[in-house]
């Protein structure tokens, strides 16, 4: 199991930060309050990067009715959605399904997403929000790790390279993992095009 401030502390041992961090929300140091800036968003764009499977689920989504001329459905996205994968389909050989994300009206005329598609009972393959660290996939720990240190990098260091390294090393690790994923037969359906069922 992982804590937050073990990923916190990975990611200054990367940049050869001195501070230790003991408890994420009260520790007031330089180095625990520009974690505590960057982590929530550069741990939502690693989510976004690949089909982890402890952040994957699948949901039959909710038919809202009243799509507009172009569609056949409007369904409502699940709550906790990070990126929408792709909508499931009958089978794995098959062609995907098309969709869109777009802004809609709820039943109270408040702002939503929407998935727009003509696939009746629509399911939904997505990547949700998790922030329980003591699930996280040993390989999204490290991926993270390198992720949040590029961040850290400017403001604690001033060294851009060292943010460069690091960038590389996010990039390279991740590869890994998505080479890991296709070597061990996950079978992960590949994302839409980033303009086609993207949800931020």
């Amino acid at each position: 199991m992982t804590s937050k401030a073990a990923i916190w502390n990975m990611a200054l041992g990367h940049i050869n930060a001195d501070a230790n961090i003991n408890d994420p929300d009260t520790d007031l140091g330089k180095e625990a309050t520009t974690c505590r800036l960057f982590y929530d968003p550069v741990r939502r764009a690693t989510l976004r990067e690949h089909l982890w499977n402890f952040a994957t689920e699948r949901v039959f989504l909710e038919d809202m009715g009243g799509p507009p001329s172009d569609w056949a459905k409007r369904y409502r996205l699940p709550d906790r959605l990070i990126r929408a994968w792709e909508i499931a389909r009958p089978s794995k050989i098959g062609p995907k399904t098309p969709y869109e994300i777009s802004g809609s009206r709820g039943p109270g005329g408040e702002d939503i997403k929407v998935v727009l598609t003509d696939q009746p009972q629509a399911e939904l393959i997505y990547i949700k929000d998790v922030t329980n660290t003591e699930i996280f996939d040993p390989g999204f720990v490290t991926v993270l790790s390198h992720r949040l240190a590029s961040y850290l990098a400017m403001p604690l260091t001033g060294k851009r390279e060292i943010a460069g390294d690091q960038l590389q090393l996010f990039q390279s690790f991740l590869n890994i993992e998505r080479a890991t994923s296709a070597n061990e037969g996950d079978q992960q359906p590949q994302p839409d095009a980033p303009w086609v069922g993207d949800y931020k």
